[in-house]
C-alpha cells in the first residue's frame, strides 16, 4: 500500500465524473433539487455517496488481500464488464422519461436524500468500479478521494445547475468513461497497479 497519488485521484475523479453523471444516482440528485431545498439535497447526497465509496474501498481491498494475483483478473474483469456496459449506454442512447413525480413532503430532506442516493448507489456500475480499481490498486486511499470528489462533482453539478447536466448528452458521458475504463482495464492486465 502506497501514500496518496494525486495523478490516480484525478484519473479516478474524471472516470467516475463521467461514469455517474448520467447515471440514476445524478438523476435522483437532479429530481430532488428541483423538489427540496438544495444545500440539504447537497449535504445528504455527498453523504450518501462518500459512504458508498468507504464500502467499496473495503470491499476492494479485501479482495485485494485475499484474492492475491487472482486480483489483477478479477479487476479487469470487473472494469471491463463495466466499460461494456457504459459503452453499451453510449451507442443505445435511450431516452429515459423520468415519470417518477411525485411530491416529496418530509420535516427532514437530507435524510430523505441520504436513503434515496444510498439505495440508488447500491448495485450501481461505480459502486463495483470503486471496488474493482481498489482491488488492482496500491492506493486504495488515492481511489477513495478519487471516487468520493468525481461522484460528488456529478451530483452537485445535477444538483447545483440542472441545465449543465442536461448540456452533456449521455452518449458522450457513457463514451468517455468506457473508453477511460478499456485504458484502465488494459494497463491493469499489462501489469501496471492503478
Amino acid at each position: 500500500m502506497t501514500g496518496i497519488n494525486p495523478g490516480l485521484i484525478g484519473s479516478v475523479a474524471l472516470l467516475m465524473f463521467f461514469a455517474e453523471l448520467p447515471d440514476k444516482t445524478s438523476l435522483a440528485a437532479l429530481y430532488l433539487g428541483r423538489k427540496l431545498p438544495r444545500y440539504k439535497v447537497l449535504i445528504g447526497a455527498w453523504a450518501a455517496l462518500v459512504l458508498q465509496v468507504v464500502i467499496s474501498v473495503l470491499i476492494g481491498a479485501t479482495v485485494y488481500r485475499l484474492a492475491g494475483p487472482a486480483t489483477r483478473i478479477i479487476s479487469v474483469v470487473v472494469m471491463a464488464a463495466a466499460a461494456l456496459v457504459l459503452i453499451y449506454r453510449a451507442i443505445k442512447d435511450d431516452e429515459d422519461d423520468d415519470s417518477q413525480s411525485r411530491k416529496l413532503r418530509s420535516a427532514n430532506p437530507i435524510v430523505i436524500t441520504f436513503v434515496v442516493i444510498f439505495l440508488a448507489e447500491l448495485g450501481d456500475i461505480t459502486e463495483f468500479l470503486t471496488a474493482g480499481l481498489t482491488a488492482s490498486s496500491k492506493s486504495p486511499l488515492s481511489i477513495g478521494i478519487g471516487a468520493s470528489i468525481g461522484m460528488m462533482a456529478a451530483s452537485g453539478i445535477s444538483i447545483a445547475a440542472s441545465h449543465l447536466s442536461e448540456k452533456i448528452p449521455d452518449r458522450v458521458a457513457n463514451g468517455v468513461g468506457g473508453a477511460i475504463l478499456l485504458v484502465l482495464a488494459a494497463l491493469v492486465l499489462a501489469g501496471f497497479h492503478v
